[in-house]
């Protein structure tokens, strides 16, 4: 499993090193506060997708592929709705590229 997608899966899980994580594990953090848009408590689903940042890069993600869709407001949802029905295997390979390459730090 290569590291986009061990982050994919961990954030799934909400099992990524946010804030609030680090908080449970003794690590004392200033603000829980999202880093991108500094309005939300900072947990995957917010910061992978409700975030109005992460949202701009989603709808631009669809945009650049030609894509208008609704945008899933669940992490879990999100992810399995990478194989594109209405587009060719080349495509469908670039797309799961570009979503899934958005992960890496």
């Amino acid at each position: 499993m290569g590291y986009a997608q061990l982050c994919v899966w961990r954030a799934m899980l909400e099992k990524l090193l946010t804030r609030p994580n680090m908080e449970k594990r003794g690590i004392t953090i200033l603000t829980n506060l999202c880093p991108l848009c500094k309005k939300v408590e900072e947990i995957a689903q917010h910061v992978f997708i409700n975030c109005e940042v992460a949202q701009k890069l989603w709808d631009n993600c669809y945009k650049r592929i030609g894509l208008s869709s609704v945008r899933q407001q669940i992490i879990v949802n999100h992810y399995q709705n990478f194989y594109l029905l209405c587009c060719n295997r080349k495509t469908n390979i670039v797309w799961k590229g570009v979503c899934v390459g958005n992960l890496v730090p």
